[in-house]
């Protein structure tokens, strides 16, 4: 009759190898969460910039002034504002686009609403 004392070696390099697939998978979920979360900032940085040119805009009553320009302390961010005048209305509709660039890859966020138009 066998004495069972210990594992074989077989059992063992089937723990390890289980073990092994599991912290790989584990590890690729963890990579594509810092990436979403990264991702995720980028869209709210954008967000708050385009919503700062657009008040800026809105606050100077000219929105004639720059089109296209980079954020001061976000040299990855740039935007660009264009203008349509809306028929039969004293109404500009104000588009601001933020874009940004990240690796190879590149996000924009986009920003549009009314304002009285500039006489």
């Amino acid at each position: 009759m066998r004495d069972n004392k210990g594992f074989l070696l077989i059992e063992v390099m089937v723990a390890v190898g289980i073990l092994t697939v599991g912290l790989v998978y584990v590890s690729k979920a963890f990579q594509s969460c810092l990436q979403a979360m990264a991702q995720a900032a980028r869209y709210s940085v954008a967000a708050h910039l385009a919503q700062e040119k657009f008040f800026e805009l809105a606050a100077s009553g000219d929105t004639k002034t720059e089109t296209d320009g980079a954020f001061n302390g976000y040299p990855d961010f740039n935007f660009s504002v264009d203008k349509d005048k809306v028929d039969g209305l004293q109404l500009e509709e104000i588009g601001v686009t933020v874009s940004w660039k990240y690796g190879r890859k590149t996000g924009s966020f986009d920003l549009r609403s009314y304002l009285p138009a500039v006489k």
